[in-house]
């Protein structure tokens, strides 16, 4: 059994119009994809540095647990 995400997040570390703004984009032709992109940014770097930048809620298997512990 491994680690399970129970909520995942709800918020990204950038908003949409924070990206736009760096990017210089005016149009909203591209709000769809730009979204789906900062989503894999977030959990591309979740999933490098094995940290968490926005909170989730997990359930962790005592074994897993204990595996960290030891």
């Amino acid at each position: 059994m491994s680690i399970q995400v129970i909520t995942p997040a709800t918020a990204e570390p950038l908003s949409l119009t924070e990206v736009k703004e760096f990017l210089r984009v005016d149009s909203s032709d591209e709000d769809a994809t730009l979204n789906i992109m900062i989503s894999a940014a977030r959990e591309m770097c979740e999933t490098i540095t094995a940290l968490r930048n926005i909170s989730h809620y997990l359930v962790v298997p005592f074994r897993v647990l204990q595996a960290y512990l030891i």
